[in-house]
């Protein structure tokens, strides 16, 4: 396995470890942005649109996926609930078609 050892300089760099004795003596890190290595300024304009046009789509794609794995998990549920109704449903229909 290589390891790249070359930060990448779009991601901001810890510059400080603070001691904080009132966080349950965990060090709180802080991280510092250098403002020379602002990465959508270098973008430009039509940078910026692909960036934001691939942003959309990934955020659609995401979404999309969400929302098929969520309709799925409640027509599963459903069906579920409907299957462990039936029974009883059935019961009261042939219950009421008896008494009439």
């Amino acid at each position: 396995m290589t390891s790249n050892t070359q930060p990448n300089s779009d991601l901001p760099v810890l510059t400080q470890v603070i001691n904080d004795d009132s966080a349950d003596g965990l060090p709180v890190l802080t991280d510092v942005v250098d403002t020379a290595s602002n990465s959508t300024e270098s973008l430009g304009e039509t940078g910026m649109k692909e960036l934001q046009q691939q942003l959309e789509t990934y955020m659609e794609t995401v979404l999309t996926q969400t929302l098929r794995s969520l309709q799925q998990q409640a027509t599963e549920r459903a069906l579920t609930e409907f299957k462990a109704a039936l029974p009883e449903l059935l019961r009261n229909a042939r219950n009421n078609t008896a008494k009439q």
